[in-house]
């Protein structure tokens, strides 16, 4: 599943490592005891005042699916936009 989380500040990529962090140690429960570890990948994007709600996505989208590639369960900061 993919969500979106806007975020005010320069507090995106703290969140972000304590979602992380949080996902990492709690695992599910399956039938039988068994644990199944979870991940999260993320892609994370300052927003520019110039920047539309298309290009900012866009931004994080690219972000999200570099992280995937380098490896999963871990965050990816996008470059920051020219202003």
């Amino acid at each position: 599943e993919e969500f979106l989380f806007p975020l005010l500040g320069h507090e995106a990529e703290a969140v972000v490592q304590r979602i992380l962090d949080e996902v990492r140690s709690h695992p599910m429960l399956m039938g039988g005891g068994a644990k199944l570890a979870m991940t999260v990948t993320a892609g994370v994007t300052p927003v520019s005042p110039t920047d539309t709600l298309v290009s900012a996505v866009s931004r994080a989208d690219a972000a999200l699916l570099h992280g995937k590639q380098s490896g999963r369960d871990r965050y990816e900061q996008a470059p920051i936009p020219p202003n």
